[in-house]
Formats: C-alpha cells, structure tokens, sequence
C-alpha cells in the first residue's frame, strides 16, 4: 500500500517502512506523529484520490532525526558587486510505520458536549427582512439589537439608499 502525503507544502509518495526527509517539524525525536494530509491512497488493485484530501486515510511516522541538507553556494555578480552565500535547508527525517485507511484509521475527536450544534443561524427570509418566525436566539446577538417586523407588506425593497443615507 502507498499514499500520496503533503508535509511542509511538497508532496511525498510513501510506503510502509519507507523513510524520507521532510521540512523540518518541531518534534522531538521518538515521538510518533500522525499525517491526515492525503491526497491519494492506493494498493496494487485499487486507487481512491481524495477531493482534496482522503478523509480516511492516517499515515503514522516515527521521528528518527532532525538534521541539515547539503549547502548550496548562491554567487551574486554584477559590475563591481560580487557575493557569495550559502544556505542549508534544515530536514526531520521520518519512518513511516503505518498507512491506515477506512475503519483502520482512528481519529481523535475534540471535545464538542458544550457547544449545542442544533441551534439555527439568525435568518433572513427571501424579501431580506427578519421575521419572528425565522429567527432563534443563539445568544450571540442581544435580542434588542434585532429589528422584528411582523407585516412585510408595507416595506417598498425595490428603493436603494445610497452610503451617504440620500
């Protein structure tokens, strides 16, 4: 089984027990890190590419070491001006130990039992004017600061004020 990973905005081809150097993560060594940026899984049979990400796909890696790549010489020049500098892009080297995906894969999901999800947004109906009966209170917005209208027939929707109120 392979998987197609991002890690540090490039893209890795992996395969269990593989090792590859990625951007240097802030790790420590030992520790297991678990990527959910996949974009393609696949086996000899089958492939499924994510759109953009497979959701249920988790690559898990082992930090084996930090370190730093080969130097590169950048040779400025122009009419009396020369320089030379170097740069040495710093690396985390992986061990990838395990490609799950489906019912394999196991997440960790945040704690959510405080936040009530079923509570509806403020709504504004078709004509653009909030009526009593689209609106619930989600404690974020005072009551008094909304403006109820009951009848919407009175309201002329088709004159525009400009930004100066003319």
């Amino acid at each position: 089984m392979y998987a197609i990973i991002i890690s540090g905005g490039k893209q890795y081809k992996v395969s269990e027990g593989d090792t590859l150097d990625v951007p240097t993560l802030p790790i420590e060594i030992g520790e297991q890190v678990t990527i959910d940026k996949v974009l393609m899984i696949g086996n000899d049979k089958d492939v499924v590419i994510g759109k953009p990400i497979v959701e249920e796909a988790i690559v898990t890696a082992t930090i084996k070491s930090h370190g730093r790549g080969k130097k590169i010489i950048v040779y400025k020049h122009k009419k009396n001006y020369k320089r030379k500098q170097g740069h040495r892009q710093g690396y985390t080297r992986l061990h990838v130990d395990k490609i799950r995906f489906g019912s394999e894969a196991e997440y960790e999901i945040e704690d959510v039992s405080g936040i009530d999800l079923t509570k509806k947004v403020n709504a504004i109906n078709i004509e653009g004017v909030i009526s009593t009966d689209d609106v619930i209170s989600t404690g974020d917005i005072p009551e008094t600061d909304l403006e109820i209208i009951e009848d919407v027939s009175d309201i002329d929707l088709t004159k525009k004020e400009d930004s100066h109120g003319t």
